[in-house]
């Protein structure tokens, strides 16, 4: 996620057996999301993702 994000990608995906929750627990620590459930060669996975939320600060002069 952070390399991904280093390199000016706006989000970071990966897939989840849904039989692992331990797995997605980790990955929810770390930023991701949830955002839908697919099929891989008849697993269901979770399809996850974290979206790359830099704010970029604004000075403002007075």
């Amino acid at each position: 996620r952070d390399k991904a994000f280093a390199e000016g990608h706006e989000r970071a995906g990966l897939l989840v057996d849904v039989e692992n929750p331990g797995a997605e627990h980790l990955y929810h620590t770390l930023g991701f999301e949830r955002v839908e459930t697919r099929s891989l060669f008849g697993h269901r996975q979770w399809h996850l993702q974290a979206l790359n939320r830099q704010e970029t600060s604004v000075e403002t002069t007075v």
